[in-house]
């Protein structure tokens, strides 16, 4: 699913979930639990790249003017 939703990403997140899970059940790791954190994994990247794309909007549309500090008169 990865290769063809997030083309050249690095994945990092969705595949420390998986590489937890395989770390934490050990000996107990099975294919059905391994593809359920696979799928977790999954979701974790969309909605790590959906914050990012809101943050980064956010930034976009805000005026660089509002976070400066008035140097002259403020008119009342």
């Amino acid at each position: 699913m990865d290769d063809y939703n997030v083309p050249y990403g690095k994945k990092n997140r969705g595949m420390t979930v998986v590489h937890s899970y395989r770390y934490l059940t050990g000996d107990k790791c099975t294919d059905d639990g391994v593809r359920l954190a696979m799928i977790l994994g999954w979701c974790v990247e969309w909605v790590s790249i959906s914050l990012i794309s809101v943050v980064q909007g956010a930034t976009l549309t805000l005026s660089p003017r509002k976070a400066q500090i008035p140097l002259g008169p403020v008119s009342p």
